[in-house]
Parts: structure tokens; C-alpha cells; sequence
């Protein structure tokens, strides 16, 4: 290119051949620049041009020079301008570390397991440096020149000091590099002010920096001579290098199969596909389709603690079609997650938790995690319901965008093949499967059990909660601890949330406690939420004065409100989360409650660390006194019946 006097910028040569760059270039950033460049070549108007469409990226391209230097007898081991295009690798990852340590790797750059030789021609960079030296001496063994051995004494670095062949006649550096037991590593950062050497040197005539670099590579150590790859290295020096991904380019290009097309299965072929189950019918249709179309199929199920669901009975029926299935224990999650619920007071009159809800956002949280973890590149959701399938795309967009996202449902070749679900029944009676009609939709967690009812009438026998006529006669006392709004003690036994909704739900379903029926067919059982909240509710009486009060209710709210329409995930309804967190970190005491017929009567509460400070009148004066009961002195007789 060519900049002119008029700032005008001219092409004074291009070349769109098939080179390492431009391939590379646009595979990272998702353009096709020969397209571009060729349509900017032959095209007579701007509208001609095609138009530069940048696709997100998830992921980060990095080309590092490769140069075998241990084959070239005596050359300095440093990339120049001309060598630094003898030879590239293309890696891509996930992260600025990621992708610096999988191209150090394909580098043939060993980490090491030993220790590491530090020598730094200059002062002042190795001072820059010191905080970075610092990281590694934690981790492994130091051995350094004598230079760099002042300053890293002046920082307090441990070391250890080895002679060069200029300071010693028997120089322990030579040595140890050929035993090659004290370290596997050697930096050594020269003074750019000197140039490298371009001829082949020997030990009479090489300079101290020179043969350290040639020491290491002709002994087969890795080598580092720059001080930003020094950086690097240091930063991920917390990674472990077994856990890093080796995966095709399509791997790191997010892809949402949902299009109108009947290749989606052709696509789903290069991919491991983790499908989310559970004891529905479409789960177990898309389960036998995918098998049957030989693609690399993994089952993942949540296990969120419900009594409705038997997770080991879930995972059987799918390990009997023939499919893998993963376990993925998630009951922790989701009682912290109650918890906070309880903490936010985001239950309506109607006793709704949305627990439903509560469950998508531990799945999509945790249950994608574990997806990724296992290396599952698409996701398969199993439900046929619209707004739950576009909700869980949110998730994996967000906080998982390198996995792609595959809706069955709206694949026509599925729809046309299953268009009722009597089709659904007999494609798994055929595969000899069992497969019901379910009555109603129903979700069961350790949180509690909502079912939706289009009858009325058909109504089904609580699981978790005792009818009022089934209930104990005589009251049950519960003593419940209370520490930053969290209950840690039931009945004077330490607890973590877990254990505490379990219990919580046993004491409460006993007593007839957490039981609603609403007239739009809808049954809620959630026994402990319901008796955590009632006698937390008592503690913020005590501990919150009008002003904390008028908070709680406006942050309460709007967490209800964004719980209710499935924001729960939203960045201001997570702030608003830990506003209330922040409010409450001081509500601390134990609550004694009476349960007796469905009823959680207070009886005291105690051991309250900070009660708030209620205000106290302002006495008046006789002056003030007289201004208000004008005429007459403000007894008795003067008012006038």
C-alpha cells in the first residue's frame, strides 16, 4: 500500500493466492476475504462488492513461527524477520491462555517438570520481570546467572546460582544443562541493542548470551527469549496442560441447527451431541432416532432431588434403548438456589415458587457445565414446548457459545415422522419401549412438586404433604437458626441447605404445611420453602426498620417478577439478588415456631445479632402541648362528647 501527500491510500500491489494468511485470517474472523478481494477486483460498482459480514466470534486464532533450529548446527536460536515465515502453525481456543498455551504446545515446547535457568542481559527488564519469576519459583526450582542473581536477591526470589563459562574455568551452567537434572527449562532474554548472531560461533569467540541459547536447544530444552512470551508462560502457569481441548476448526464455530432443513442428521455426524432427558416420551424418541442415525450420542440427566423422579430408574430406561447416560448430581445447586429464594421472599400468595424455573436455570448453569466438560460440542433439548426451548437456547448462547444448539422439534424430517403423539407411543411400542400418555405435566425437585392439571377433578394425592385430617394432633415444636438469612440449624443440628430443605420438608409435610390448589388446576407441594420463609419472615420483622423494609420489598419484587417471566438469568435481576444478599448479611437468630394443622405459629425469636433500632417518639413540650389542645388544658373535660 501507498499513502499519498492527500492522505489517499493506494494499492500498489495484491496477491490473493492460496497462502498460509489469508485462509487463516478468514477462518478466524468468519470472512472470506478471496471473495472480497476478487469482487473488489472485478466489480464496476459499489453495489457489486460483497459486502465484509464478521461473524461472532467464540474463539481466538493465533499463528506461531516454527523453525528447526537444532538442525542448523551453531545458528542462534532466535526468530528473525526472514525466519519468522519459514514455518506457522494455526491453533485456535477459547481464551488468550488457552490459545498461548496450545501453540507453545504444538511448538514442541515441553512445560517443565524440573526447575528453570533464568538469565536477563538487562537489568531493568529483568526487574519489570521479577513478579513473573516470582510465580515460577513457586513452582519449580530457580537457577540463574550471576547478573540476574542481583536483582532477584534485591526481590527476595529463592535461587540459585550457576557459573558461565566466561566467570568459571569449570562452569556449572555447562553442566547442568548437560545432566539435564536440575532444570528442562532456560530463559534468556538478551539486550536487544546488541544484534543475534548470524554466523556460526565456538566456544572461544560466542558471547555469554549466545552459548546459553545454543546450550539449550542443541541439549533438546525448551527455550524462551522474549520477555511477552515470559509473560504468558507465567499466566498459565495455573493450567493444566492435559485438560486442554485438541479439536477441529467446526468445533470452535457455534452453529444452531434449527434451520428448515432435512440434513440436520447429516450435520449432527460430526459432532458429540449431549441430549437433556427425562421420563417423557419425546426424550425417549429423540433418544432411539438419534441411535438409530450412528451419531456420537451422550445422555445427561439432572438429578435435582425429587421424590417423584427416580433419576437411577431414568438413567436405566435409557441405558436399556442402548444409549449412554450421564448422572449429573445437581441437588446442592438447587437447594442454594432455594435458599436464596426463601432468603428473596419471591413466593406469591398463591404459594408458587416457580420451581420450574428455578430447575431450568440450575440446568442451564450446571447441567450445560457438565455437558461442556465432557466435551460435547451440540445441544439437544428433548422438550417439544416452545418458550422452554427457546429459554434454554439463552443459556447456551450466553454462557456456553462454543456449543451448538440443535431443537428437534423443529426439524421437519422429526415432525413429519412423529406428527401426534399417538405416533410418539408406537414408535416406542414398536422399539419395545414403554411409553404412557401423561395426565398431567408435573416437576418434582428437592424444593418441592408442582403439578398443572387441565381437569380439576383428577387431581392427584400429595406425595410431600399429609392431608389436615391425616395430620399429627398434638403441635410439633421447630427451633430453626438463622445466619445471614440462611438456616444452618434445625432442632439444634447443624445443617447445610441440602439437609436443611430435606428436613425441612419432612418436619413441614407432616404438619400439613406448603399444600395449595388453585382453580386453574395447578397443585403446589413445597412444605420446607414454605415453613423457611414464614419464620425467616418473623426475624426480618426484628432486624429490618422501615428504610431496610422498603428495599428488600423493591428488590423482592422485582426478583419475583423476573423469576415469573424466566429473566432469571438477566444481569439486573442477578444485581438485584445481590442487593438482597448484601441486606440480609447481617440477619442472624433463632426462631421458634409452633406447626400444628398447617399453621406455622411464632412463638419468640432470640439470639438476634443487630435488631433494628425502632424510633422513638419525640416528647413534646408545654408549649407544644398548649398549641395543639387550644382551648383549655388538654384534660378530659374539654373534650366534647
Amino acid at each position: 500500500f501507498l499513502l499519498t501527500k492527500d492522505k489517499q491510500l493506494r494499492v500498489m500491489r495484491a496477491t490473493f493466492r492460496s497462502s498460509r494468511s489469508v485462509p487463516f485470517v478468514s477462518k478466524t474472523l468468519g470472512i472470506s476475504f478471496p471473495a472480497v478481494m476478487v469482487s473488489a477486483f472485478l466489480s464496476q460498482h459499489d453495489s457489486n462488492l460483497v459486502p465484509i459480514k464478521r461473524a461472532r466470534m467464540t474463539h481466538i486464532g493465533c499463528k506461531a513461527s516454527v523453525f528447526s533450529f537444532n538442525r542448523l548446527a551453531g545458528a542462534d536460536p532466535i526468530l528473525g524477520v526472514e525466519m519468522a515465515s519459514t514455518g506457522e502453525i494455526g491453533v485456535f481456543g477459547r481464551d488468550k491462555k488457552e490459545v498461548f498455551l496450545k501453540a507453545m504446545l504444538c511448538q514442541n515446547f515441553r512445560y517443565p517438570q524440573r526447575g528453570v535457568f533464568i538469565s536477563c542481559d538487562v537489568d531493568a527488564m529483568a526487574e519489570d520481570l521479577c513478579p513473573y519469576f516470582e510465580c515460577i519459583a513457586h513452582r519449580f526450582p530457580v537457577f540463574t546467572s550471576k547478573q540476574t542473581s542481583r536483582v532477584l536477591a534485591d526481590y527476595g526470589i529463592p535461587h540459585t546460582v550457576l557459573t558461565q563459562r566466561h566467570e568459571d574455568s569449570e562452569p556449572t551452567f555447562d553442566t547442568a544443562v548437560a545432566v539435564k537434572e536440575k532444570f528442562d527449562l532456560v530463559i534468556q532474554l538478551r539486550d536487544k541493542r546488541q544484534d543475534f548472531m548470524l554466523r556460526r560461533c565456538t566456544q572461544e569467540n560466542a558471547t555469554p548470551d549466545y552459548w546459553i541459547r545454543r546450550l539449550a536447544v542443541d541439549y533438546n530444552h525448551s527455550l524462551l527469549t522474549e520477555p511477552n512470551v515470559v509473560r504468558m508462560f507465567c499466566e498459565t502457569l495455573d493450567m493444566d496442560v492435559k485438560e486442554i481441548e485438541i479439536e477441529p476448526f467446526r468445533h470452535y464455530v457455534p452453529r444452531v441447527y434449527n434451520k428448515m432443513e432435512n440434513d440436520n442428521y447429516t450435520m449432527l455426524h460430526r459432532h458429540k451431541v449431549g441430549l437433556c432427558i427425562t421420563s417423557t416420551n419425546d426424550s425417549k424418541v429423540l433418544a432411539i432416532s438419534l441411535r438409530e442415525e450412528k451419531i456420537a450420542l451422550t445422555c445427561f440427566h439432572a438429578c435435582l432431588g425429587g421424590i417423584k423422579n427416580n433419576s437411577e430408574e431414568i438413567a436405566e430406561q435409557f441405558r436399556s434403548i442402548g444409549v449412554p447416560v450421564e448422572l449429573i448430581d445437581l441437588r446442592t445447586e438447587m437447594a442454594e438456589l432455594g435458599f436464596d429464594m426463601v432468603m428473596a421472599m419471591v413466593d406469591d400468595d398463591t404459594n408458587n415458587w416457580h420451581l420450574q424455573k428455578l430447575s431450568l436455570h440450575v440446568m442451564g448453569l450446571y447441567l450445560l457445565k457438565a455437558m461442556r466438560m465432557r466435551h460435547m460440542t451440540v445441544v439437544a433439548q428433548s422438550s417439544s414446548r416452545g418458550k422452554k426451548d427457546l429459554n434454554f437456547e439463552r443459556y447456551v448462547r450466553t454462557f456456553f457459545p462454543q456449543m451448538g444448539v440443535y431443537n428437534p422439534w423443529r426439524d421437519p424430517s422429526l415432525l413429519d415422522q412423529f406428527p401426534s403423539e399417538a405416533h410418539k407411543i408406537a414408535f416406542l411400542r414398536m422399539h419395545g419401549v414403554e411409553a404412557r400418555i401423561a395426565q398431567a405435566e408435573s416437576h418434582s425437585s428437592v424444593c418441592g412438586i408442582t403439578y398443572s392439571f387441565s381437569d380439576t377433578r383428577s387431581m392427584p394425592t400429595p406425595q410431600m404433604v399429609r392431608p389436615l385430617r391425616d395430620c399429627l394432633s398434638v403441635p410439633e415444636f421447630c427451633s430453626l437458626t438463622f445466619r445471614s438469612a440462611r438456616c444452618t440449624n434445625i432442632n439444634r443440628k447443624e445443617v447445610t441447605p441440602l439437609q436443611a430443605l430435606q428436613m425441612a420438608n419432612e418436619i413441614a409435610g407432616r404438619n400439613g404445611i406448603g399444600l395449595v390448589r388453585t382453580r386453574e388446576g395447578v397443585m403446589y407441594e413445597t412444605p420446607g420453602m414454605t415453613m423457611l420463609s414464614k419464620a425467616l419472615r418473623f426475624l426480618y420483622d426484628v432486624c429490618f426498620d422501615r428504610g431496610a423494609a422498603d428495599m428488600f420489598r423493591l428488590y423482592s419484587g422485582h426478583l419475583a417478577s423476573q423469576l415469573a417471566t424466566q429473566g432469571l438469568m438477566e444481569r439486573h435481576t442477578q444485581s438485584a439478588l445481590e442487593a438482597i444478599r448484601y441486606l440480609t448479611s447481617e440477619v442472624d437468630g433463632v426462631v421458634e415456631v409452633e406447626l400444628n394443622q398447617g399453621e406455622v405459629i411464632f412463638l419468640k425469636v432470640s439470639h438476634v445479632r443487630k435488631p433494628a433500632k425502632k424510633r422513638v417518639a419525640k416528647l413534646m413540650t408545654e408549649e407544644e402541648l398548649e398549641d395543639v389542645f387550644q382551648p383549655g388544658n388538654g384534660s378530659f373535660s374539654d373534650v366534647q362528647w
